[in-house]
């Protein structure tokens, strides 16, 4: 698992943490920005392990395959479609134009 100028395959994202300290994690095809879900794993942090704004980060992890969450998928692709609508917004304020054809 590995991206290239931001090409490939990464986890994204941290949901249902356990007393343990695992978490749920879904791994994504990015282009840039995750476009597809391909699994969600429970992650258990081995070394390195940090905690920034929600999210872990972890150089070295062991995971388990445990079905993919489907309200994290749709929280990430909600997120992302807010970015995209509110962009679209900021374009049509800036050039005056609101003709959606």
């Amino acid at each position: 698992m590995s991206t290239f100028n931001g090409i490939g395959s990464r986890f994204h994202g941290c949901s249902e943490i356990h007393k343990d300290g695992s978490y749920l994690s879904t791994k994504w095809f990015c282009l840039v920005v995750p476009l597809v879900p391909m699994g969600t794993w429970r992650i258990w942090p081995e070394s390195s392990a940090r905690r920034l704004m929600g999210m872990y980060s972890s150089t070295t992890f062991r995971a388990k395959p445990s079905g993919l969450y489907l309200p994290h998928v749709a929280k990430v692709y909600g997120i992302y479609l807010a970015i995209y609508l509110a962009l679209v917004l900021v374009d049509r304020f800036g050039t005056g134009e609101w003709h959606f054809s």
